[in-house]
């Protein structure tokens, strides 16, 4: 009997966990800040100083992490851009329930339309960086530019690297389109406050999210006020509505699946392999 991936889901969720309940309370979120804190809840009293404060060092770590996963900086110590950094990558996990969620996780990614935006893979049609270059001239680069920097990003800097391709290109599995999109609307605001105004570009769009390091990066959204990838999903408004929807048709064990494939895509360690195995990390 030929058997589709909705059919390989229920038979998965049904024989292993019961229909998937159980399952799904064991994969999906953990939030990276525990509660959110407002300036009501300071400003009233309802929260100590102290309190306050260790709020604020998790926040700031969380936000921090989101530079690469480990709060490294936009440029390597001898001034190097980031884009030598390693590449991120998926990690297979050890534990068989949640790979097989995290497996059936990235088909529903796709299915229920994700990767209409956060695309998979992109191909450059060159391998080299160069910086400054003619979409980032040096005038617009935050720091002094002693000498042009130019490299193979299939060659040269942390492992690993981008995936070269036999025309002189490269592969980036960075699961963006690199286009900017409204993920508002009259049903949900809150990505709609960008406060950073930048010419020509209306505050409630944003580039879409890299997500090959969103397993090692916290918290979510621009402003970094969301503890999990969860809440991220269930603000994409706008833009956004259809894939939303179809998300949230989804059954319980279905949503965290889906959780538990973006927790895979992580900062990986520097060595040549470009997916490895969660026991040898």
């Amino acid at each position: 009997m030929k058997r589709n991936w909705r059919t390989a889901l229920f038979t998965f969720g049904s024989i292993v966990v019961g229909g998937g309940v159980l399952l799904a309370r064991q994969i999906g979120d953990v939030p990276a800040i525990p509660a959110h804190m407002s300036e009501a809840d300071i400003e009233s009293g309802r929260v100590s100083f102290q309190a306050a404060v260790k709020h604020g060092e998790k926040l700031f770590t969380a936000v921090f992490n989101r530079l690469d996963g480990q709060g490294r900086p936009a440029t390597t110590a001898d001034g190097q851009p980031r884009s030598q950094l390693g590449t991120p990558g998926p990690v297979i996990l050890v534990d068989p329930a949640r790979r097989q969620a995290a497996q059936d996780g990235e088909i529903l990614f796709n299915s229920v339309g994700c990767t209409d935006c956060h695309v998979p893979a992109m191909k450059l049609n060159s391998r080299m960086f160069a910086e400054a270059n003619p979409f980032n001239p040096e005038w617009k680069i935050p720091f002094a530019v002693a000498k042009r920097i130019a490299f193979d990003m299939t060659k040269d800097g942390e492992l690993p690297r981008l995936e070269p391709t036999p025309d002189g290109g490269a592969v980036v599995r960075a699961y963006t389109d690199l286009k900017r999109h409204s993920l508002c609307d009259e049903r949900d605001q809150f990505f709609c406050n960008e406060k950073v105004a930048q010419p020509g570009i209306p505050l409630s769009t944003f580039l879409t999210r890299k997500l090959w390091d969103i397993g090692s990066s916290a918290a979510f959204g621009h402003r970094g006020d969301l503890s999990t990838i969860t809440e991220a999903i269930e603000h994409h408004a706008g833009e956004g509505r259809l894939s939303l929807t179809n998300y949230l048709n989804l059954s319980s064990y279905q949503r965290a699946a889906i959780v538990e494939f973006l927790k895979t895509l992580q900062v990986l360690p520097p060595e040549p392999a470009r997916v490895i195995d969660e026991a040898k990390r």
